[in-house]
């Protein structure tokens, strides 16, 4: 049995609070825990896309793995650092915001650097979540000794579907007929404080695990019905005027009888 002191450390950052990173971590780790087994150990970071990738990194890591957050100007220094050049690196980014600052200032500045890659894509049709099962379970068939149902048991039609929900939206497609009835449900029974991977990730991955999409939109529909309810009551309920300030700027005011 492989001795704990031998394993390699594996950082995983990811967009948080986010579906796309949450999910995105999920099948990274899915990937490393059962066709990299023994052979990391695992540390995930939460971050929000205002902090710069690499100022999560807190030791030295062996490999680091980013899902939903784009490059920095306060990245660079970190890639192009020799003493990082032992830390394999790999980012999955979909953002348009970044990409032609990556092409003419950052890319130009890390072209030395080995052990990068970018896993990009540039028409924005698939999110972080997409890019990475589509990778990892990819990384699989080439595995020795691992068979095609060992993969789809992993990367199962349950776990495909989930990720496909998240993409949709994630992504501004809106193609599948109930992603709104979806994530409705999701975000009452996954509530996104929960994505927070750094303890407790075993139950908490389990938990986002174990969703089935069906049922998702089942409870989303009577969420979203329950909250038509409601809005419908309040109009009704209260005098709603539409209040303009100077410049056009204008908002709803609701008064109810409690404050006449």
């Amino acid at each position: 049995m492989e001795s704990i002191n031998t394993k390699k450390e594996l950082c995983i950052i990811y967009h948080f609070p986010c579906y796309d990173g949450a999910y995105g971590a999920i099948n990274t780790y899915l990937y490393y825990n059962n066709f990299k087994r023994n052979k990391y150990n695992i540390t995930f970071k939460p971050l929000r896309n205002i902090y710069p990738i690499f100022s999560a990194v807190d030791k030295k890591y062996d490999k680091i793995i980013s899902l939903d957050l784009s490059l920095k100007d306060e990245d660079i220094p970190f890639l192009t650092n020799k003493e990082n050049d032992a830390t394999s690196i790999v980012i999955f980014d979909h953002h348009f915001s970044w990409y032609e600052k990556y092409i003419k200032e950052y890319k130009p500045k890390i072209s030395d650097r080995k052990k990068l890659k970018i896993i990009y894509d540039e028409k924005n049709t698939k999110s972080a979540c997409g890019l990475s099962l589509n990778y990892y379970k990819s990384k699989c068939k080439v595995i020795k000794d691992v068979d095609e149902k060992e993969i789809e048991s992993v990367f199962n039609k349950n776990l495909i579907s989930i990720n496909n929900y998240i993409e949709d939206s994630d992504i501004g497609r809106f193609q599948i007929k109930d992603i709104h009835e979806f994530k409705s449900a999701l975000s009452k029974d996954c509530p996104m404080h929960l994505s927070n991977f750094s303890f407790n990730y075993k139950k908490r991955i389990k938990r986002f695990l174990k969703i089935n999409p069906l049922d998702m939109v089942q409870n989303g529909k009577q969420i979203l019905m329950d909250l038509k309810k409601d809005c419908k009551k309040i109009l009704n309920d209260n005098w709603i005027y539409i209040v303009e300030l100077k410049d056009g700027i204008k908002f709803l005011m609701c008064i109810t009888e409690k404050n006449m």
